[in-house]
């Protein structure tokens, strides 16, 4: 295998290891807990950690071992989206959830931005759910597999990362240049930058896809007395994008050849690579589904502040 040089990475080492059946199946493993640990999904447990790699290495080994030459790519393959299944139900949540005392309730709306078809939801959130969580909450509600790095942009052009991003950043900044200065997200409120009728802030997943979405609330309330804080999806309109298939061109490409009758091979490619199958469509939000995905994740949120 071929790779392009790179003075900073030992671009022959990590050629070489493709020409090894097992090491490769070793960096697909660690390239997933790199990933995971840099958009700050990786349990809080070691124990587990370490179960996930035996769990593969077994299985792994047990398709060598039995000689299934044809089917070790795709089981391997299902056997390390398993294991990121499991890092999804147990990432760990933001240490910062909520700032302060929460006495009002915020009806929220987040619309993706340039879609070719409407995509938006409206949820209820604390006022002072940090920037950070409130994240969370919204990939969940939108439908995104929390597989990418995101941002807010506030008001003056006021960036807000997470901690790691920024150290990331900084990093960069020391080798490349760019912007200096970064605002921490679990150390901002959703309150802090946003109030009714005070314009609205951009909420962008997924750097190479750029899928900027607008975020403003719409009303608020105070809580009665007594009344516990929740976090709710309420309506929706639209499908999730598929991930990786391109941005918003991209998703005009698919849905252009999803509503197509008859398609030619190589038009039918293209949808595989979208990861589209039959029957797509792009109006359904599937509510239901999006909504068990928040209540889990509320739930969550309230068993660790217990």
């Amino acid at each position: 295998m071929i790779l392009p040089y790179n003075y900073r990475l030992p671009v022959s080492s990590l050629s070489r290891i493709f020409a090894n059946t097992t090491a490769t199946y070793k960096f697909l493993l660690v390239r997933m807990l790199l990933r995971h640990y840099f958009y700050r999904r990786f349990y809080g447990s070691i124990h587990v950690l370490i179960f996930i790699i035996f769990y593969m290495v077994k299985k792994i080994k047990m398709f060598e071992e039995e000689n299934l030459d044809n089917r070790l790519y795709d089981e391997s393959a299902d056997c390390i989206e398993s294991a990121e299944d499991l890092f999804l139900s147990g990432m760990m949540l933001p240490k910062q959830k909520f700032i302060g005392k929460s006495l009002r309730e915020f009806l929220v709306r987040i619309k993706l931005k340039n879609a070719p078809v409407d995509v938006w939801r409206e949820l209820v959130v604390p006022s002072n759910i940090s920037l950070e969580m409130l994240a969370y909450v919204l990939l969940d509600a939108m439908g995104w597999e929390h597989e990418h790095l995101y941002q807010y942009e506030g008001k003056d052009n006021n960036i807000y990362l997470n901690a790691i991003q920024i150290k990331m950043q900084e990093e960069d900044f020391m080798f490349f240049g760019g912007r200096a200065s970064y605002n921490d997200s679990e150390k901002v409120s959703l309150e802090m930058v946003l109030q009714p009728k005070s314009g609205r802030i951009k909420f962008e997943y997924d750097f190479g896809d750029s899928w900027v979405h607008e975020l403003w609330v719409k009303k608020d309330r105070v809580y009665e007395e007594g009344e516990e804080p929740v976090v709710k999806l309420l309506k929706a309109k639209g499908a999730c994008p598929p991930e990786d298939c391109g941005g918003v061109w991209g998703y005009e490409d698919l849905l252009y050849l999803n509503q197509k009758k008859s398609k030619t091979s190589e038009e039918k490619e293209r949808l595989a690579w979208y990861g589209i199958c039959s029957g797509f469509d792009p109006d359904d939000s599937e509510l239901e589904f999006l909504q068990e995905d928040v209540d889990e994740l509320w739930k969550r949120i309230k068993n660790e502040m217990k």
